[in-house]
């Protein structure tokens, strides 16, 4: 399952990110939402769209409240043990203490929202999905000692292992007992599971638990060199993640459920760009922190060009594929998808496309102008929301979720492309994924 990791040897960061570096990264990524997906689709087909609508709701909210305690320390984390592989262990280390510090009050905050609005038969399984969340962002954080030595192969057989592992578990349990409660369970289970398996094949590269967070001081200056992330971050996911929490309070369990059956497909095909850029981010950031131009130049214009190329492929597979294949995979309750495929490829293009931009500008150390970016599409998507769902109800979903995703990319695409660092490839990449998303969308 793991490679050995006594005694590693740091890999320096070069110039470019290597084919096979991204081709591993490709195949764990792949493994990771494929098993991700699979279980989404087990839940659907087997708790049907009222019940799956319940534990979608579930893992928005409580994914959301992780994403929380995360304060940006993941970007922030990667780019300084990137640039300093030595140091990486009192990195991360710091992280996580910091990370836990911040998962207190985020717990007992969300406890009293809980209890106040919730019914109480879902008061135990949002409990349980919320330490599963939890634990999957503390797994993903521990990660950064694999990635920031460019250990893919390590990463792979990890990732692969335990998204296996999850899938027999949390699915066969829930295909096994059709319970909304025994689902939950299985979903902390395996999440917990998946942190002690990260946390024990990469014991060599990190910090006894006793030791990391230092001092006070070392968690206030983790959170301090966080900061500008934790905004960046939170309003990232937000943007992406607006919209079920939006939704789930709007719509009914039962068209919530429809919503996420197909969301939840655009929504692990735009999770492969963050996952993938990060082979991108360790040498455009080392490369835009030592002022070597033409190496970030080189990475850019790779970035840029390949970015491009999925969003238009993975757009197309929405707008054809879609329509076929969904009822052969939920069943003949989930009927009312039929009408958000064209607004789920459009959407699909435009947060792919922008994921590239955005890494860059993350590799640039221009958090601002992410961070506005997000605001203003969540700040569109909101206003149309309680503009139009209210009336259109399911039928309005999937275009509200595209058009709210327009002034992300343009705003990223366009300071990107301002920045003399960069490849200038974003000035022909932004308005082809802009006129593509308008043709589906009017198709």
């Amino acid at each position: 399952m793991s490679e050995p990791v006594t005694n590693p040897v740091p890999r320096p960061v070069t110039a470019q990110a290597r084919n096979a570096d991204k081709l591993l990264m490709a195949v764990a990524t792949a493994a990771r939402l494929a098993v991700g997906l699979l279980t989404f689709i087990v839940l659907a087909r087997y708790l049907g769209p009222s019940r799956f609508g319940v534990i979608a709701s579930a893992i928005a909210y409580t994914t959301f409240a992780a994403v929380l305690t995360d304060f940006g320390f993941g970007i922030a984390t990667l780019r300084l043990a990137a640039a300093d592989p030595d140091r990486s262990p009192s990195i991360i280390g710091d992280a996580i203490a910091a990370k836990a510090a911040l998962t207190v009050p985020v717990t007992i905050i969300g406890a009293i929202i809980a209890v106040a609005v919730l019914p109480a038969a879902w008061l135990p399984v949002f409990a349980l999905v919320h330490i599963g969340a939890l634990a999957n962002s503390f797994g993903e954080l521990l990660l950064i000692a694999a990635r920031a030595r460019r250990r893919f192969v390590l990463e792979a057989r990890l990732v692969i292992a335990s998204s296996v592992m999850m899938l027999l578990v949390f699915a066969g349990i829930t295909a096994l007992t059709r319970d909304l409660g025994w689902a939950a369970a299985a979903f902390a289970l395996t999440r917990l599971l998946y942190l002690a398996i990260i946390r024990f094949a990469l014991r060599a590269w990190l910090e006894p638990v006793r030791a990391m967070g230092r001092s006070v001081a070392q968690i206030r200056a983790a959170m301090a060199t966080s900061r500008g992330f934790a905004f960046d971050q939170i309003l990232t996911v937000l943007s992406g993640q607006v919209d079920l929490l939006l939704f789930a309070a709007m719509l009914s369990t039962h068209e919530f459920g429809v919503y996420q059956a197909g969301a939840r497909l655009a929504q692990v095909c735009v999770s492969f760009a963050p996952v993938l850029s990060t082979i991108y981010l360790p040498v455009l950031s080392a490369a835009a922190i030592h002022g070597d131009d033409a190496a970030f130049r080189t990475g850019s214009k790779r970035l840029s060009t390949e970015f491009a190329a999925i969003s238009l492929v993975g757009g197309a597979g929405f707008l054809f594929v879609g329509p076929i294949a969904a009822p052969l995979i939920y069943g003949p309750g989930y009927v009312g998808l039929a009408g958000l495929w064209p607004g789920l490829a459009a959407f699909v293009m435009l947060r792919f496309g922008a994921s590239s931009f955005g890494i860059q500008l993350a590799a640039l150390g221009h958090v601002r102008t992410r961070v506005t970016s997000s605001i203003v599409s969540i700040a569109l998507l909101v206003l149309l929301t309680f503009a139009f769902l209210p009336h259109f109800r399911l039928s309005a979903t999937s275009l509200l979720l595209a058009v709210g995703a327009v002034p992300s990319i343009c705003i990223l695409g366009v300071m990107l492309a301002r920045d003399r660092r960069s490849s200038g490839t974003v000035r022909w990449t932004l308005p082809i994924l802009l006129a593509a998303a308008c043709a589906v969308v009017a198709l």
